[in-house]
């Protein structure tokens, strides 16, 4: 996630240095041991259309449970 205007050559070195990341098993490793489940991405286009439907999704379940942050 990134800044609107961020230039493609940033946000393209940016996700390769993640999915780079995010490949090594000792830091796949580590996120478990924290309770986080690495996600990738082929590009930063399917991330952004991974997260609009997970955002969709959990907004749905939220509103509908009528769950309030007061």
């Amino acid at each position: 996630m990134m800044p609107t205007g961020t230039p493609r050559p940033i946000i393209d070195k940016l996700h390769a240095a993640i999915v780079k990341v995010l490949a090594d098993p000792k830091v796949q490793e580590r996120m478990r041991q924290g309770g986080a489940i690495s996600v990738s991405s082929k590009s930063p286009e399917d991330f952004k259309t991974y997260i609009d439907g997970e955002t969709a999704k959990w907004s749905k379940v939220i509103e509908e449970s009528g769950v309030r942050a007061d």
